[in-house]
């Protein structure tokens, strides 16, 4: 039997390039970044005050590891009152459709799993899902 081929990316070892674009969009709130960022520029304010219950410093690591890996773009102005914007890059723009897959996908499972309590049961914080302007938004009110 052949051995598995290893991909080496970012100093860490993947068998699948799945396991690659996971890793990328891993995260508490890598993917609900991105969705905000992808119609137009956002300020850190703007991002922090739209992800419900993420601190700054989460938000900075989060931003961080997003720029790092090429996903999003930090523009920095440099004017009176000086301040940053994050955008998609042209990378995060090429994984948007598998988001919005994602998305979709997340959406129907709900849908289905809504009727079957035993699969939303037994949850430690349960979550209370708002879907406006295709934005999922967490909150910690009971289902």
């Amino acid at each position: 039997m052949a051995k598995p081929k290893v991909i080496l990316f970012n100093n860490k070892e993947y068998h699948c390039p799945v396991e690659v674009v996971i890793a990328l969009i891993h995260g508490k709130w890598k993917s609900e970044i991105m969705w905000l960022i992808k119609k137009e520029p956002k300020r850190f304010c703007e991002i922090k005050q739209l992800l419900y219950g993420i601190s700054a410093k989460v938000l900075t690591e989060q931003l961080r590891e997003l720029e790092g890996d090429g996903m999003i773009k930090r523009k920095v102005y440099s004017e009176i009152h000086s301040h940053v914007e994050y955008s998609l890059s042209q990378t995060g723009l090429s994984i948007w459709p598998i988001l919005e897959q994602m998305y979709n996908w997340g959406v129907n499972y709900l849908k289905l799993a809504e009727p079957d309590a035993s699969i939303v049961k037994n949850r430690v914080r349960p979550l209370k899902l708002h879907i406006s302007d295709r934005l999922i938004c967490r909150t910690s009110d009971p289902i």
